[in-house]
């Protein structure tokens, strides 16, 4: 079973390593997406983060952050992709829904490499792909859904 709390300072080691877990083809742009998770908190934007656990350690992660400027929010599931299946991904995403609808929220968006399991996730839980480009060489899938 897996337990969700807030994500804490304390936890971003643990969750570079997740994102790790989850994309090892991305190395650097984990790297890259870790630090800027990080820089967030220092934006004064509305966050809500979290990390799944299970047998003592970090497992997943996930997180809405607030575009100032559009007001729609951008989400984040990360966990390997046989946990995001099996059940973790959804209780990552139903609590981060919740959350969203407590905020008033009326869009929500990802962007992930299109071979990442989570496009197909994302998609199979009411999430529409809206744009297809290609950044440093990677096939890039935005996802959105309306609330």
């Amino acid at each position: 079973m897996y337990a969700l709390r807030a994500a804490t300072d304390d936890d971003w080691p643990e969750i570079g390593r997740v994102a790790d877990e989850a994309a090892p083809w991305a190395g650097a742009a984990n790297a890259q997406w870790l630090a800027r998770r990080q820089a967030f908190g220092e934006t004064g934007r509305r966050r809500r983060h979290y990390v799944a656990t299970h047998g003592g350690g970090i497992v997943g992660y996930g997180a809405i952050e607030e575009d100032a400027d559009t007001g729609r929010y951008r989400l984040f599931v990360v966990t390997r992709a046989d946990r995001l299946t099996g059940g973790l991904g959804d209780a990552i995403l139903e609590l981060l829904m919740s959350d969203l609808a407590d905020l008033g929220a009326r869009e929500v968006w990802m962007r992930e490499e299109a071979r990442d399991p989570l496009t197909t996730f994302a998609t199979s839980h009411g999430f529409s792909e809206t744009q297809r480009f290609t950044y440093e060489g990677q096939e890039i899938v935005v996802v959105e859904r309306r609330l």
